[in-house]
């Protein structure tokens, strides 16, 4: 059966795939084996001016306010303060050259990913702040947006970090996301959450299916107004098994008003992952437009 599903634009630096192949961004033959590689991710860091300045600041922050102390101290103190000061800044230079690597090694697997995939690629963009995860924390950054517009369920893929601030402690969590508008379901079932066990957002009301399996890894939520009775149709006896006995045990999905958002915790980055995450987004969404289109013909 042919899904009638259609994507939101999203709002990117480049919506457009890259004209010409880049050095970082060859397309990987039949992206076996690819993945995120902190050596491409140096390499890049090393070309990058922004980068390098940035962390020769943070490495000479230390010996810059140690500069007076060191022209005022005694003699047989300053070879240990230099040695300090040179071991500080030299471990600042890292640390912020390695978390920029780490990310750049990122955006180049992504991008050699989108082009092995026939997906346009964005560094940076935004998500609609639809569902539960992607409206979560106090502050959030969509990146690697790799997005499919001719599949049957056109979809977007990311990798998104979300910031929360307790106080004064700041936790940021990754996580890859797959981003499906359905405005056809919103007719069908407005909210619903199935996520890892002890993570159900608060407003939804909890929902047992006749499944021990299922119930001891993921909690199932639907909104007050959302008829459960159409939330349990969704979970044919097929999608359970599968979702208990194959797909991956932290993946999660959440629908409201017509957003499907399948993710899962991490940056994925490798190819193997990324496509077995797309697999099991593509057929939750596909699932979902199933038993919506299902329903509709029976009423």
């Amino acid at each position: 059966m042919a899904l009638a599903l259609s994507v939101r634009s999203l709002d990117t630096q480049s919506g457009k795939p890259d004209p010409k192949p880049r050095s970082d961004s060859a397309p990987v033959a039949g992206g076996r084996g690819d993945r995120a590689s902190l050596r491409h991710g140096a390499a890049e860091a090393l070309r990058s001016p922004g980068t390098l300045l940035g962390a020769l600041a943070a490495g000479l922050i230390v010996p810059a306010l140690a500069l007076p102390v060191w022209l005022t101290d005694d003699k047989p103190l300053k070879l240990i303060q230099v040695l300090v000061a040179g071991a500080v800044a030299v471990g600042l230079f890292l640390l912020v050259f390695g978390t920029a690597a780490g990310r750049l090694a990122d955006r180049a697997f992504a991008r050699r990913y989108a082009r092995s995939r026939d997906l346009s690629f964005a560094e940076r963009g935004r998500l609609p702040e639809a569902t539960w995860l992607l409206r979560a924390g106090s502050s959030r950054q969509a990146r690697n947006l790799m997005r499919a517009t001719g599949a049957e369920a056109p979809v977007t893929l990311a990798h998104l970090d979300v910031t929360t601030q307790s106080g004064r402690h700041t936790t940021t969590l990754t996580y890859t996301v797959a981003v499906y508008e359905l405005p056809a379901v919103t007719g069908f079932l407005d909210t619903l959450a199935c996520v890892p066990r002890g993570a159900l957002p608060t407003d939804l009301v909890h929902l047992s299916l006749e499944s021990s399996a299922f119930e001891s890894r993921r909690d199932l939520g639907v909104g007050a107004r959302s008829d459960a009775n159409r939330a349990r149709q969704l979970f044919s006896p097929s999608f359970l098994a599968w979702l208990t006995e194959e797909a991956p045990a932290g993946l999660s999905f959440e629908l409201c008003s017509g957003t499907l958002c399948v993710w899962t915790f991490g940056g994925l980055d490798t190819t193997e992952e990324l496509d077995r995450f797309r697999a099991c987004a593509d057929r939750i969404a596909a699932r979902t437009a199933e038993e919506t289109a299902e329903s509709t013909t029976l009423t």
